[in-house]
């Protein structure tokens, strides 16, 4: 938020964003932060168009603030990013969704791509930039499909295991 200060940014939280409010800002850019869409397949398969086997996010995230700012002109950027990263399933609220825990980053577990062998940092944050990878020449996953490969020790660790 310092660096922020200094050159001059203005942030407004939990604030309801009338278009002459904003207007009369008159803002170089606006970012509107109002969660992810992963729950509306439309845009899900538009701007993140690989594998997803479960979300764990709320599944709330339906793209309305996208979809509201799409309505009035808005442009974006950044569309096919996301944070993704392997999840063990669980059942939750009558459906299998992921559970979000970090398990691949275990210190005795790896991921090994469809080839066998490691294709990234466990310990990377990002971990989707690595299995959304694709081949220049074809657009086919370079790492996909791929498996954390562990041992029952570290499973029995981690708070997956009170799932099985």
């Amino acid at each position: 938020m310092a660096q922020c200060d200094k050159l001059g940014v203005r942030f407004h939280f939990n604030s309801w964003a009338e278009a002459a409010t904003v207007e009369a800002e008159n803002p170089d850019i606006v970012i509107i932060a109002t969660g992810g869409f992963e729950w509306n397949s439309e845009l899900l398969k538009k701007h993140f168009p690989g594998p997803v086997d479960y979300l764990s996010s709320p599944s709330t995230n339906e793209g309305d603030g996208l979809l509201m700012a799409q309505a009035v002109g808005a442009d974006t950027a950044h569309m096919d990013q996301a944070n993704i990263m392997a999840q063990p399933p669980i059942p939750y609220d009558g459906r299998t969704n992921g559970l979000p825990i970090r398990f691949h980053a275990e210190p005795d577990a790896i991921v090994v791509d469809r080839t066998g062998r490691r294709f990234f940092s466990e310990y990377a944050f990002h971990a989707g930039e690595a299995l959304n990878e694709r081949d220049p020449a074809t657009g086919q996953f370079r790492h996909l499909p791929a498996w954390v490969i562990t041992q029952w020790a570290m499973v029995k660790r981690t708070s997956w295991a009170a799932s099985l």
